[in-house]
């Protein structure tokens, strides 16, 4: 018989340790400005309704900057109106995509780099910097208070950071044409990401969410043989 009237955190847990919950836990991540319009104009009970608009699930993520200057050395050729990520990715939003990220333009600040040793100078963020994770505390207590359970996120974990860094088929070119830049970008990623699992779990979350996009609507990006070789040794330390 399954049980009756359990809390989120209840039923993630459970469903986590393969004991079956009273339904299935929603994560429906309805941020979406129309999305979430359309489900609170849809025919459905309030409970329902609110189940899809908040779910199960919360989650936490550490701050970052938007436009630091320090990173426009690296945007020379960069629209101004562009918005630099906390790693100094640049994102142009298409003036017809309205409230979803239909498209965008993206702007790559290592993409002129050749030589690893480069890297040394690039403003990658601290993650130690007690701004960024000092709010965490009492979100993921105030969750559990009300018995829902935390994910500390922390999707685009390595390899999609790189490929808004450097540039997808730079990228990729890598691998072959310059190993020990590929290997020290990665290096620095895992690294912060490190601290921020290490934080989430000291902190009290339930999950660590980590992801990174390997594939595409027909085929894998990189081979079992090189995701083994390139990012699963990352993966695994995170």
């Amino acid at each position: 018989m399954k049980p009756k009237g359990m809390t989120p955190r209840q039923r993630l847990l459970d469903t986590l340790a393969h004991r079956e919950p009273d339904r299935v836990p929603l994560h429906p991540q309805c941020g979406d400005e129309e999305l979430a319009r359309m489900v609170r104009q849809a025919d459905l009970e309030p409970e329902v309704r609110d189940r899809f608009l908040h779910g199960d699930v919360d989650a936490v993520t550490f701050k970052g900057r938007k436009n630091d200057p320090v990173f426009r050395p690296y945007h020379r050729d960069t629209p101004p109106e562009a918005t630099i990520d906390d790693w100094g990715g640049g994102h142009l939003r298409h003036p017809d995509s309205g409230t979803y990220l239909l498209t965008k333009k993206m702007y790559h600040p290592l993409a002129g780099m050749k030589d690893p040793e480069e890297l040394a100078d690039y403003p990658f963020p601290d993650m130690s910097e007690p701004w960024r994770w000092e709010h965490l505390k009492a979100a993921i207590e105030a969750s559990h208070v009300a018995d829902r359970p935390v994910i500390g996120q922390m999707s685009q974990t390595v390899i999609e950071t790189c490929y808004q860094m450097r540039g997808m088929e730079a990228l990729f070119l890598d691998f072959y044409e310059r190993p020990e830049f590929v290997r020290e970008l990665f290096e620095r990623i895992t690294e912060a990401r490190c601290f921020q699992a290490r934080t989430f779990a000291r902190l009290g979350v339930d999950v660590l969410r980590i992801g990174d996009d390997l594939g595409s609507q027909e085929a894998l990006l990189v081979s079992p043989a090189m995701y083994r070789e390139w990012l699963k040794p990352h993966h695994a330390r995170v």
